[in-house]
């Protein structure tokens, strides 16, 4: 191997792993969000009620499920979760105007998650097929 082969970069990997990334760090923020919003909320001074609670879990339980299918690399997976997390909840507070908007930041980096990820692995199956199709003449 060469010095020039050494640093060469294969582009779908690290736009997959870009993917991957931003997909963990989107999902831990949305836990961390989720927690503060149930037992560090600054703007509500009561006790969270149990639909409050029970809808906190939820989303705290898409957002791990958002780790794993970013652990695995699974596109397909990380848009489910955007669509389940972001729809009901990230949306509205994307309107708010306290710390809570950024749940709804969290949740739209999923969809650019599994969008990065998603062309790591088209552009990972054309190279492949140029390869063949060079190698084959």
């Amino acid at each position: 191997m060469t010095r020039e082969e050494a640093f060469v970069i294969d582009f779908p990997r690290a736009i997959r792993i870009c993917g991957q990334v931003i997909g963990i760090a989107a999902a831990i923020g949305a836990i961390c969000l989720f927690a503060v919003l149930l037992y560090f909320n600054p703007y509500v001074k009561a006790e969270p009620g149990t639909d409050t609670s029970l809808t906190v879990l939820l989303m705290v339980a898409a957002a791990v499920f958002g780790i794993v299918a970013s652990v695995k690399a699974r596109p397909f997976w990380i848009l489910i979760v955007f669509f389940v997390s972001f729809f009901p909840i990230g949306f509205y507070f994307l309107g708010t105007p306290g710390i809570f908007k950024w749940i709804g930041v969290c949740n739209i980096g999923f969809l650019v998650s599994a969008v990065l990820m998603r062309v790591g692995n088209c552009l990972k199956l054309q190279k492949e097929q140029g390869e063949k199709t060079s190698s084959g003449l």
